[in-house]
């Protein structure tokens, strides 16, 4: 399909190379570059195999127009490939060719009405650095590969004997995820959600922890990578979903009637059945389906926007809210808000963080006042996440913001101390020492 060599053709290119090296006695060194697709599975998942095909297709003859002639590109297997560069020895030279490489794929390519592309993570080798066999450099390449793509940034990293230790270590973390969803390890944590004009807890957000066996207490930042390479994030979030709708239905005996937030990913609002997965969690826990609200990343939203469109309008049908995560943070267009029939649009931290004192607020050198704005303006909630000083407190206060979480209020914690703060009561205190601060701007 692709016209290049396949990955047998290649192997054997390079075995005759090092075998001619060898019967010379040259040690001169050369290039193994490995690298896969980034993304190239969600344009499969959401326009199908045969256009995945064509621009797959579409994209090998683009990058081998660019390549010289005894520059050797071949298909690896699936979205997976080589390039074998025998007359480069620099390493340096062999980054610039792959970043190169890189910003061709970026480009968009037309196929079928759609303007597509994809980004990709390079593994450098190089003989007989690296290796002198053609498995040992696939595997030292296949490790580099895997460092850059571990970072989560795409580009190219060049082999080091320390990556070998990590890939192992990635491969350990997969291994204990796996186990963990099979213990039930995975668990939810909560934290507050404040009404900014009366104080009071109106809901929590669910977040999602690891009780490590080994490590102890992980948040997502130890494993979240690892867990979407391993395809194992829509588990982690079911079961994170299930501890979460448990533990409010105990509250709610208790007399806490309290809105719950919970995360999903991408994975889960593109599966079909995702409206009534929501629905029997609920009526399994007993809980509300009315109290409940989504929350989803920009990047979840808007990857396949007409399956997601359904998925939201099939959940708020049910009562469901649906909140877009960590806003202003992902997409570059804001078109989606008028396609996707969303509630709540939550500031991203990053904005907050930018208010540090009184004199900031008063500047008004955060972006947080122009994404409350434009939610008030359609018709939306505004939610605040990482609210840590009163400044900022303050501020999102005189701005209209609806209501806000963060560690002013509370840093996340499990059942049993989200309840002790819900006995509590409110945070009227906090608004109140807040309020001169209110006045004086």
């Amino acid at each position: 399909m692709t016209g290049l060599p396949s990955r047998y053709s290649l192997i054997s290119q390079v075995e005759s190379h090092i075998q001619s090296k060898k019967v010379a006695r040259d040690d001169a060194p050369f290039v193994f570059v490995f690298f896969d697709l980034d993304r190239f599975k969600n344009i499969n998942d959401a326009l199908g195999h045969r256009i995945g095909d064509q621009f797959l297709e579409a994209l090998c003859h683009r990058l081998q127009a660019s390549l010289a002639q005894n520059q050797i590109f071949a298909r690896f297997g699936g979205d997976e490939f080589v390039l074998f560069l025998p007359d480069i020895a620099d390493l340096d030279e062999a980054s610039d060719l792959c970043l190169r490489t890189l910003d061709l794929m970026r480009e968009p390519t037309e196929v079928a009405g759609y303007s597509l592309s994809c980004g990709a993570s390079f593994g450098l080798a190089r003989y007989p650095d690296h290796g002198t066999t053609i498995d040992a450099l696939i595997q030292a390449a296949d490790t580099a590969m895997y460092h850059i793509k571990s970072l989560g940034s795409g580009g190219c990293a060049i082999f080091e004997a320390s990556m070998s230790s990590e890939r192992f270590s990635q491969l350990e973390l997969e291994q204990e995820l796996r186990e963990a969803l099979n213990q039930g390890d995975f668990t939810a944590f909560f934290q507050p959600i404040v009404d900014l004009a009366s104080g009071e807890i109106v809901g929590v957000e669910a977040l999602a922890r690891w009780r490590h066996r080994r490590l102890g207490l992980l948040d997502p930042s130890a494993f979240l990578i690892v867990a979407e390479q391993a395809g194992l994030v829509p588990d982690i979030d079911a079961l994170v979903q299930k501890s979460a709708l448990d533990c409010a239905a105990r509250w709610r005996s208790l007399g806490h009637d309290l809105a719950v937030s919970i995360n999903c990913s991408s994975a889960q609002i593109e599966h079909a059945e995702f409206p009534q997965e929501i629905d029997t969690l609920c009526k399994e826990a007993d809980f509300p389906v009315e109290c409940l609200q989504i929350e989803l990343t920009e990047q979840a939203l808007v990857r396949q926007i007409e399956r997601a469109a359904v998925s939201i309008q099939a959940l708020r049908d049910k009562g469901v809210k649906v909140a877009i995560d960590d806003f202003g943070m992902g997409y570059s267009s804001l078109s989606y808000l008028r396609q996707l029939p969303v509630d709540v649009l939550k500031i991203d931290q990053t904005f907050i963080q930018e208010i540090q004192t009184d004199s900031d607020a008063r500047a008004g050198v955060s972006l947080a006042d122009a994404i409350i704005a434009m939610a008030k303006g359609l018709g939306l909630s505004v939610i605040a996440e990482g609210v840590e000083r009163r400044a900022q407190l303050a501020y999102l206060s005189q701005q209209g913001c609806d209501q806000a979480q963060g560690y002013l209020f509370g840093e996340p914690c499990d059942e049993k101390e989200m309840l002790s703060v819900l006995a509590q009561g409110d945070f009227r205190d906090i608004l109140d020492a807040t309020a001169p601060q209110m006045r004086r701007r």
